[in-house]
């Protein structure tokens, strides 16, 4: 218990020192959006078997215990909206999702 004490507490701090504030809009429901800490990533790349990039993408990260997120849920951080295609990654408690971005 101690343990996931200090590890919830090192993932908020990476979150304070890192991560940008956002409004969370869910897709279908309550058009009242929810205050949000995210972390962006700009430039994830995918590689494939031999090594080559396949492909570019924009990701999201959010603390489990703040948000799980579905795809079409929307993120709004300054003038840059943030769509969700789908999850990417889940470690320890921080879960990653590759998102569309758009500028407003």
């Amino acid at each position: 218990m101690v343990w996931d004490a200090a590890v919830a507490s090192m993932d908020a701090a990476l979150f304070d020192q890192f991560g940008e504030d956002a409004v969370l809009t869910r897709e279908g429901q309550s058009p009242e959006p929810d205050p949000i800490r995210i972390i962006v990533d700009r430039g994830v790349e995918w590689v494939g078997g031999e090594g080559q990039v396949i492909t570019n993408a924009t990701t999201v990260s959010v603390l489990d215990s703040v948000a799980t997120l579905s795809r079409g849920d929307q993120m709004l951080a300054g003038s840059v909206r943030f769509t969700v295609s789908h999850t990417h990654t889940d470690q320890d408690g921080i879960r990653s999702y590759v998102v569309q971005e758009r500028v407003v």
